[in-house]
């Protein structure tokens, strides 16, 4: 008989299957049905664990709820749907690892090894289906001209989708080599390609590197090398784009420019350019003018800026509360400028924390398939703000809990 410890699990599950569309926001309810299942289990003489990996989210959940609220946000918005939607999507994205564990002697008759791996097959197949629409000139779901955007709402929230299905499956198909596999490995890659979301297909390239170096290098060098070169390249664009912006004035960073500073103007330039020499930008003057603790967070987007406190050191953003899909196409850059080098310190143990627990799980497919996905989160934060994104990330995220689940003695107890 099925106990409660697997109905979450299978929730979570059942997330990940509904989670290759954003149309409409439903894969996340499944996981408020775990919320709810969890809170049932309190009722149960069992005892809930409470790893290291929740106690680091709850306090960056928590550090972000100050510096929002220090800027003038009432709780009423900061807990409001649109900011969990938009802005505060951190809180949704990561939701599945704020959940402690219901138990660390996870047994159960079901393979969860092999379901994960059947859903993962049902997306696949569901999205040859979307390819085909696309290819026969009647695409289900958003189209515009040769850009499809499958079931998500923008392009680039597709490509981040099927970036991380494509590493999934690059992974699967590595350590269980066969035709179907390739089969279902190619059909999330095309619909990559189709999504025409460069920054996500820049990440997929990145990450073949990364594999192609581990397994035909066994020096650790090259791949130094590899890092060392991406983080430089990386910080010399950055760095290159403020200087023409700022010292040639390719674009006027002045605050009384509306119609270049606001984010949220429909009519605004989107392209790369737009990202270089505004948003990027944009973000590099917010963290030198509040570098200890940032603008606050959510507050990137909120326009026209009015500032208070101690130009320099803390300066926070307290103009009017603004939700949108609008920020600084660069997670690094939006961090540091919503949160400055505190935040960025919490987010760098976020990330070291997805690396313990990938280095930690026992099983060889799912180590590699959490350690490459963390890099594609990265990559592909270098021109979107995707490490906070829920429809690239929060399947991810939702995967890691089944894991966390499945091996939580071996990723956390064992040294």
């Amino acid at each position: 008989m099925m106990n409660l410890k697997d109905l979450v699990v299978i929730f979570y599950i059942t997330a990940f299957l509904f989670s290759f569309f954003n149309l409409i926001p439903a894969y996340p309810i499944f996981i408020v049905f775990g919320i709810l299942f969890l809170i049932l289990y309190i009722f149960f003489p069992d005892k809930i664990y409470i790893s290291r990996t929740n106690k680091l989210l709850y306090i960056i959940g928590y550090f972000y709820l100050i510096s929002a609220i220090i800027t003038g946000i009432p709780f009423s918005k900061f807990f409001s749907y649109e900011n969990f939607r938009h802005d505060g999507n951190f809180y949704i994205t990561y939701m599945p690892l704020f959940i402690p564990i219901l138990t660390t002697n996870f047994k159960s008759k079901i393979n969860y090894y092999n379901l994960i791996i059947k859903v993962y097959k049902i997306i696949s197949l569901i999205t040859l289906g979307l390819t085909f629409s696309f290819l026969a000139k009647k695409p289900i779901g958003i189209s515009d001209g040769d850009i499809y955007h499958y079931l998500f709402k923008a392009h680039n929230a597709a490509g981040g989708y099927y970036l991380m299905l494509s590493v999934f499956g690059l992974i699967y198909l590595i350590h269980n080599k066969s035709l179907f596999n390739l089969f279902y490995f190619l059909s999330n890659l095309a619909a990559l390609y189709f999504s025409k979301s460069r920054g996500s297909q820049l990440a997929f390239i990145w990450v073949i590197g990364l594999i192609v170096i581990n397994y035909s290098f066994k020096s650790g060098k090259l791949k130094k090398i590899y890092y060392i070169i991406t983080i430089i390249g990386a910080i010399t664009i950055i760095l290159t784009a403020y200087y023409l912006s700022t010292e040639h004035g390719i674009y006027n960073l002045s605050t009384q420019n509306t119609e270049i500073m606001d984010l949220n103007d429909p009519n605004r330039t989107a392209n790369i350019s737009d990202r270089l020499f505004i948003l990027w930008p944009r973000a590099i003057n917010d963290f030198l003018k509040s570098p200890i603790l940032g603008i606050g967070f959510t507050r990137y987007n909120d326009f026209p800026y009015m500032f208070e406190g101690i130009r320099g050191l803390l300066y926070f953003n307290t103009s009017r509360v603004i939700f949108s899909d609008a920020h600084a196409h660069n997670s690094y850059l939006h961090v540091l400028a919503e949160t400055g080098i505190i935040g960025f310190i919490f987010f760098i143990f976020l990330i070291k924390e997805m690396f313990f627990i990938s280095k930690k799980i026992p099983d060889k497919f799912f180590s590699n398939y959490v350690y490459y996905s963390i890099f594609a989160i990265l990559i592909a934060g270098l021109t979107e703000h995707r490490v906070y994104t829920p429809a690239q990330v929060m399947p991810f995220t939702i995967l890691v809990e089944v894991i966390i689940y499945m091996y939580y003695n071996k990723i956390y107890l064992e040294d």
